[in-house]
């Protein structure tokens, strides 16, 4: 038998579904109310800089990324062109996903060699040293064996 304050919540229970146009049998939007897909504004997938701060690990990295950090990921670098804080930013970015995400071994060596699968040594080796350093012994600690760069 249900509690008492279980039996109030169900009570009202199809008024509710009723008022938010859930329960079968409710009317849906006129057609004049659906819009079609090319007019439904699109929302960011990539969220503002409040949103999404730096990993607690990642806090003293700051001063090596430009504002724009968190976009990296949507970015395609011209490797060739790029400066050093444009690949700072995309080291941290990752990174900074990896953290987030909490992975480690075999899915981090993956995602790893995914989102890195066209850098070589040359730019890794401009990448701030302080980055490199920290994203080599993320990885180290994670699971995923690398080896130092010679610079």
């Amino acid at each position: 038998m249900a509690s008492e304050p279980m039996k109030e919540i169900f009570d009202d229970l199809p008024a509710k579904f009723d008022a938010l146009g859930m329960r079968p049998g409710s009317p849906s939007k006129t057609s004049a109310e659906k819009r079609p897909l090319s007019q439904i504004p699109k929302r960011s997938t990539t969220p503002n800089p409040e949103s999404r701060p730096l990993h607690p690990k990642l806090i003293n990295f700051d001063k090596y990324v430009s504002e724009r950090w968190h976009d990296s990921d949507d970015t395609v670098l011209d490797l060739r062109t790029a400066t050093q804080t444009d690949l700072n930013d995309q080291v941290i970015c990752f990174l900074n996903q990896y953290l987030e995400d909490e992975i480690a071994n075999n899915i981090l060596r993956r995602r790893v060699c995914q989102d890195f699968q066209t850098w070589d040594k040359d730019t890794w080796n401009r990448v701030r040293k302080e980055v490199r350093t920290k994203f080599r012994n993320t990885l180290r600690d994670n699971g995923v064996h690398v080896a130092a760069l010679e610079s």
